[in-house]
């Protein structure tokens, strides 16, 4: 006697598994890629966030250091009080 057991449907269940885990490593890969990527894309955006801060206190600090002398040299009063000693009243 012979008994036939008909496979076909536990092989394509097999396959089906085998893509399904493929597919998982997959997703897994480029969310690790991505995740590669993008940390060091924010990290240079909120750099070139804070140096543009920077910037701007920079560049008000250099007005406020230049108003006094700018005053000074155009013969008029700084807000302190003080002329320039170099002209005449």
């Amino acid at each position: 006697m012979v008994t036939f057991v008909d496979i076909t449907v536990g092989r394509r269940i097999e396959t089906e598994l085998r893509q399904t885990e493929k597919m998982a490593a997959l997703g897994k890969l480029s969310a690790g890629l991505a995740h590669e990527l993008n940390n060091p894309a924010a990290a240079a955006g909120r750099a070139s966030g804070l140096l543009g801060e920077a910037l701007v206190q920079l560049q008000a600090a250099n007005v406020a250091l230049a108003a006094p002398a700018l005053m000074m040299a155009s013969g008029r009063r700084s807000p302190s009080g003080m002329r320039d000693c170099g002209r005449a009243p």
